[in-house]
């Protein structure tokens, strides 16, 4: 039996970003019986948008997770029967802490035969390698740094960039899909729309999706698809 009640939060930046590691009683293989049996389910949340959408399309895909933190994505992710998971974490103590130290409690999702763990920064990753991927996948990347200048969505981040769009696109399949959660979203929007253009593509409004909900007792954290197909 599953039980996710039970968290460990990792905590950076002053609080300001979090990671929670899920305690897992029992296999991983149960997150495929809970796909299987419960396909109206929650269980995911957000985090198992883009897989959903890969799963649905007959597709087993190669997935990049960057910032994959304590795995929440991966754990998403390994749901759907990826063929691969390459997970980017700048914090290496926490690969190395739910690998090891917290493998019993978390289910070490690091350490599974289909994951492929980096401690290193996202973009930078990606200029070093020469492949591509089905799925990008992103999870709220914001900082306090990037908040506190009061720039709010026309603030700077290193990972929000044309030239950082640039790179996701290059390394995407011809329908790979990049899914990115962020709590701003216009500015990104905008930002992407011109890295497209510089890409040659042309009618951005054709590739992209936003979900957000109107709840107001709720993170509203949004989600932005951008495919490479309309």
């Amino acid at each position: 039996m599953i039980n996710l009640t039970a968290v460990f939060l990792f905590s950076l930046d002053g609080g300001e970003q979090s990671s929670w590691l899920k305690k897992l009683d029992g296999s991983l293989d149960q997150f495929v019986q809970i796909r299987e049996t419960q396909p109206d389910t929650n269980f995911f949340g957000r985090n198992s948008i883009v897989h959903f959408l890969a799963h649905t399309a007959g597709k087993h895909p190669e997935t990049l997770i960057i910032g994959a933190s304590a795995g929440g994505e991966i754990r998403a992710a390994l749901a759907f029967s990826p063929t691969s998971i390459h997970a980017v974490e700048m914090v290496g103590s926490i690969i190395e802490a739910e690998r090891n130290t917290f493998k019993d409690y978390g289910g070490g999702l690091y350490a599974h035969p289909e994951v492929k763990a980096v401690a290193g920064e996202g973009r930078s990753y990606l200029r070093s390698i020469d492949k591509k991927y089905d799925i990008i996948q992103m999870f709220s990347n914001h900082s306090s740094s990037s908040i506190a200048q009061g720039s709010g969505a026309a603030g700077t981040v290193y990972l929000q960039t044309e030239e950082a769009y640039l790179e996701y696109f290059s390394h995407l399949k011809n329908d790979g899909i990049l899914q990115i959660n962020r709590h701003i979203y216009p500015r990104m929007l905008t930002t992407a729309a011109q890295a497209w253009e510089r890409f040659g593509r042309k009618d951005f409004w054709k590739y992209a999706l936003v979900l957000e909900t109107t709840a107001t007792d709720v993170d509203t954290l949004p989600t932005v698809l951008i495919k490479m197909t309309p």
